[in-house]
């Protein structure tokens, strides 16, 4: 079977009492919201069904290793509330190691995380109604405030 193009590394968590395998992958291209790409696959053969899983974070895990050892965690937990016995088997494959360990070593900014910096209206500042300085400014002076105040007040 052919490594497809892109697979840095790939985790696989199976349990012996169904037929379920959870696959944790690590791609190129992934942003930082998105890095640990998961999905579960039920059934073999022709009856194969793929149901996507929910994508976790950079900072989830500081590496697939990690990853999988969180979720294992997480699994035996809810097996031992629920009184069930549960015995999980674990593989883990890099498969790309040069593209795995420069994926690891990037900034959040290099994977797509952005900086919200909250500044005020340019409207506002080239108007002259407030100065920008290390002050924060009050609610009042956003113009959302200003629009609120105009469609809540009587005429």
């Amino acid at each position: 079977m052919s490594i497809p193009k892109g697979l840095a590394a790939r985790a696989v968590i199976t349990t012996k009492n169904t037929k379920t395998r959870m696959v944790i992958e690590v791609r190129e291209g992934n942003r930082f919201s998105n890095f640990y790409h998961t999905y579960t696959t039920y059934g073999r053969g022709r009856h194969h069904v793929v149901k996507l899983g929910i994508p976790r974070h950079r900072g989830f895990a500081d590496s697939i290793e990690d990853v999988v050892e969180q979720i294992v965690k997480a699994m035996k937990a809810h097996a031992k509330r629920q009184q069930v016995d549960l015995s999980i088997h674990t593989a883990i494959r890099i498969h790309r190691k040069r593209l795995y360990r420069k994926l690891l070593d990037m900034r959040p900014d290099e994977l797509g995380l952005s900086r919200a910096i909250r500044r005020p209206d340019p409207r506002l500042i080239r108007g002259e109604l407030i100065k920008v300085e290390n002050s924060l400014l009050p609610l009042a002076y956003t113009p959302l405030a200003k629009r609120w105040k105009i469609l809540t007040s009587p005429r």
